[in-house]
């Protein structure tokens, strides 16, 4: 699999195809949205090949709010390079297996899932 996520690709939301700027904004009402556009233009990518409209369970957070939903106190979230992704209707495993690929070819940080506290999500991040 290929992906369009250049190194020193401009980004801007304009290139952003399925998601909204306020789809990432912290979840406890305080307004931060510091999300980071490369990540964006990775999910969207991710969104494209799914082919199911994907939903940000988490986006960024501001220091407390990730403290409350227990994330770790260096997490990306804070610094909006992290987000949790659900794929509407499909198995969590084959969301993962894409978000995995771009991990794999050096587009992506980290990604994972549990059982314990994410649901359907996935997370992924960028450096």
């Amino acid at each position: 699999i290929t992906t369009n996520v250049k190194e020193n690709q401009n980004y801007s939301w304009d290139n952003i195809k399925y998601f909204k700027k306020e789809e990432f904004t912290c979840k406890c009402c305080c307004g931060l949205n510091n999300i980071n556009l490369k990540l964006v233009q990775v999910a969207d990518e991710i969104r494209e090949k799914i082919g199911v409209p994907i939903i940000v369970s988490s986006g960024c957070r501001c220091s407390k709010h990730n403290k409350n939903v227990g994330g770790v106190s260096n997490s990306r979230h804070i610094s909006g390079k992290a987000v949790d992704l659900i794929a509407k209707g499909k198995d969590k495993s084959e969301l993962l297996k894409l978000c995995q690929d771009y991990v794999n070819q050096g587009k992506a940080r980290y990604t994972y899932t549990n059982n314990k506290n994410m649901g359907n999500a996935v997370h992924i991040d960028i450096l």
